[in-house]
């Protein structure tokens, strides 16, 4: 079974593969549409710009093989920056069009607390799901973010976090799922859902 990253140059692809091979795992790293499409399982990272991360989709033309890849039935994880492509809309610098896989909008977190939100935090499951199976709800995992998503269904809400608001920190939608958090990041229980999703 092929589990790929995808390398869109705005990635930190170097934690995500040795987190993916220290739990047993066997990753290929990619931007090619040939070997995305032929991946049993796909992972999007990514840290910076919600735009950024849209324009070097869209320049590496694999928007038509994550859609297709999500057609066939096969799991699709975003991380972070990842998470927020998978909705329909992103609010940073004016507004971007998203992969669309997940309806829903990505905005400016709200609250009294700092911005971004950089540190440990609680998530706390909305439901029992086979990618959080020996993680305790509120566990801690570690977070570097300026904006949240909110999808248009509360069923596709799979966690939720507490920093100044509270807001939908993992999604799960098929064979779909997001984590706003760095799960590479997050020692054991990080460690644990990704192996959870290499089950997958």
């Amino acid at each position: 079974m092929t589990t790929l990253v995808i390398d869109y140059k705005i990635c930190n692809l170097g934690s995500v593969r040795r987190a993916i091979e220290s739990v047993g795992g066997h990753v290929m790293i990619s931007s090619q549409k040939e070997e995305v499409a032929a991946a049993d399982r796909v992972i999007l990272p990514g840290v910076g710009s919600f735009r950024q991360g849209m324009e070097n989709l869209h320049q590496l033309d694999l928007l038509s093989c994550l859609r297709k890849h999500i057609e066939q039935g096969k799991p699709l994880l975003g991380l972070c920056l990842g998470m927020q492509l998978l909705f329909i809309e992103g609010k940073e610098f004016g507004s971007t069009r998203g992969i669309g896989l997940i309806p829903g909008t990505v905005e400016r977190m709200q609250g009294a607390l700092p911005i971004p939100h950089v540190g440990w935090n609680q998530i706390a499951w909305t439901r029992p799901e086979k990618i959080t199976e020996r993680i305790p709800s509120q566990s801690y995992f570690y977070f570097v973010h300026s904006y949240v998503c909110w999808p248009e269904r509360e069923e596709d809400i799979l966690g939720v976090t507490e920093y100044g608001e509270i807001f939908p920190s993992v999604v799960q939608r098929e064979n779909i799922w997001g984590f706003q958090c760095h799960p590479e990041k997050s020692q054991q229980p990080g460690l644990t859902l990704l192996a959870n999703f290499l089950k997958m």
